[in-house]
């Protein structure tokens, strides 16, 4: 039984053709792949321990809420007596401002 005349007429069919474009893309995929060498700064160890995830983000800050003090007295300058320090944490209640 001879089988080529079968094989030669599969390969011209779109379905054919697939497969060939298949295996020669695994072939060069497998080639490829064996032949590369791995980046040693790719490479880690894994190891069993906390992970820490740290966020760094500039951007501006902006109250939810605000007001704009004014003096009850006329022409009288209110001097900042104690201001919390730039970039330290606060909290509900912290003081950020003292005015006198």
């Amino acid at each position: 039984m001879n089988t080529a005349p079968a094989v030669r007429s599969f390969l011209k069919t779109p379905r054919g053709l697939a497969a060939i474009a298949a295996a020669m893309l695994a072939l060069v995929m497998a080639v490829s792949w064996t032949r590369t060498g791995v980046d040693a700064a790719l490479v880690a160890t894994v190891e069993r321990g906390e992970m820490v995830a740290t966020l760094t983000t500039a951007g501006t800050m902006r109250p939810i809420q605000s007001i704009t003090y004014r003096s009850p007295v006329p022409g009288r300058d209110i001097e900042i007596r104690e201001l919390a320090l730039e970039g330290s944490r606060v909290k509900a209640g912290d003081l950020i401002a003292r005015l006198g």
